[in-house]
């Protein structure tokens, strides 16, 4: 295969590793890799949604000693968007509402903001690049092995002391379902009509609280395993991966996560472009290679589900829900409700948990509800500036940034990227300025600080 000069800089930086190198050796990677791993275990008991705060508590205690904090300036779109989304929703908090989803977001916001700081404050002997690659790999091939397990275990669904603790403080309906343990969803869209049977019905939300979540926390999370399958020597860590990889398209085909395929062909063919330049002699492998996916697909129950989904399709409830959110955003364009809204079609509102559907089927129409346009237009400023800074991919953490916020930023118009998401891209986004600075590629001129007093 011919590449360009941009893999050949970018494969020259991937270090070789054995598996057993990738093993935390510093409190701060000992902390990464706990941060990045919890909330698949935490799940289980109910409070995977809500792990992240205090995971950020922890990673304050661990800084501070530190008599300085410093940031880079992009990251000031962050911070105005944080502060737009606090004074949205504090009116809320003000009045009593204190367990709802918007004191959720407000939380993973916080938690996203401290979580940064640490990544990208901490020293390079303290935390390596590859071994947050590592972390963040790892946990994609846990993600990818949990919609393997979704298919023996599609019928469990069970309440957690989560449930319990949420429905004893009077927490929102949302709240108390995301405690709830289910490991597939069966009620998938256009089953009955194309009268799919057996596992193909089934889809995976192994460690998350909706199968549109487990597919694109797949796709954002992809890159880094990518990058740790090419960084280990041969060997069974290595082995395990490629496996996985292989395997993944059983899940991946079983989601039915029409926008998570779009948005992969899409970045695959981004990919090939900055990575590969074709030859004639390339034809050939090209052929057989479309004729193995139409082989796979009519051999298996992969291309019944993925006609059943295309042509069974939820864009008219979609088409309907955004015409509502556009509609009623007139209302409140600069701070947004604080929190989720009705239609006020009483019918149709019934259907939804809390009877507030506006809000849950779009990052940018969750963010446009909840704290207002000019919020809406930092969070994307933001993505597009990851991706703007990593789009050089000179270094390993570069590329996997580059990706993961690309891949996000796609998601945000038919996806939530909230929690897991966007924590895990700001840990990747933190240590890619960080290697920048590192390298000498982002002037120190361009990180401001915050000076702390020691006592």
């Amino acid at each position: 295969m011919h590449t360009s000069e941009t893999a050949r800089q970018l494969f020259a930086r991937i270090p070789r590793v054995r598996g057993q190198d990738l093993t935390p050796v510093t409190r701060t990677e000992r902390f990464v890799y706990g941060a990045v791993l919890a909330f698949p275990f935490v799940w289980l008991i109910g409070f995977g949604e809500h792990v992240w705060l205090p995971i950020s508590l922890v990673a304050i205690l661990h800084r501070w000693s530190s008599p300085r904090i410093l940031a880079p300036r992009g990251f000031m779109l962050w911070i105005a968007f944080v502060a737009l989304a606090f004074v949205a929703s504090f009116d809320l908090v003000l009045g009593g509402e204190v367990f709802g989803v918007h004191t959720h977001l407000l939380s993973t916001y916080f938690a996203g903001t401290v979580l940064f700081l640490y990544v990208f404050n901490s020293e390079a002997e303290q935390l390596s690049d590859r071994r947050l690659i590592a972390a963040v790999g790892l946990l994609w091939v846990m993600i990818a092995a949990g919609g393997l397990l979704a298919v023996p275990l599609n019928g469990a669904d069970f309440s957690t002391p989560g449930t319990s603790l949420m429905q004893r403080v009077g927490a929102e309906e949302r709240l108390v379902g995301y405690t709830q343990v289910q490991f597939a969803d069966l009620s998938n869209p256009g089953a009955e009509t194309a009268q799919l049977s057996g596992s193909a019905r089934l889809r995976p939300r192994t460690f998350f609280s909706e199968t549109n979540h487990w597919g694109s926390a797949f796709a954002v999370l992809l890159p880094a395993a990518i990058v740790l399958g090419a960084m280990l020597q041969k060997g069974r860590a290595r082995s395990l991966v490629l496996t996985v990889l292989a395997l993944s398209v059983i899940p991946l085909a079983l989601s039915q996560n029409r926008w998570v395929w779009a948005v992969l062909l899409a970045t695959l063919s981004y990919a090939a472009s900055r990575f590969w330049r074709p030859r004639l002699t390339h034809v050939g492998w090209l052929i057989v290679g479309i004729a193995t996916l139409i082989t796979v697909a009519w051999a298996t129950p992969i291309g019944e589900i993925a006609g059943a989904r295309v042509t069974n399709s939820t864009t008219d409830y979609r088409a309907e829900i955004y015409e509502f959110a556009i509609d009623r955003i007139d209302e409140a364009p600069l701070l947004g409700f604080g929190q989720a809204i009705a239609t006020g079609d009483e019918g149709y509102d019934s259907q939804f948990l809390d009877a507030r559907p506006i809000g849950f089927d779009s990052q940018i129409i969750n963010t446009m509800i909840f704290h207002g346009i000019p919020a809406t237009f930092l969070l994307v400023a933001w993505l597009v500036v990851i991706i703007v800074r990593g789009r050089k991919l000179s270094t390993p953490i570069e590329a996997v940034a580059h990706f993961a916020g690309l891949t996000a930023l796609l998601h945000t118009g038919f996806y939530m990227i909230m929690p897991h998401r966007i924590m895990l891209l700001m840990i990747l986004a933190a240590a890619m300025y960080r290697r920048r600075v590192l390298d000498g590629s982002y002037p120190l001129s361009s990180v401001s600080g915050i000076r702390r007093r020691r006592r």
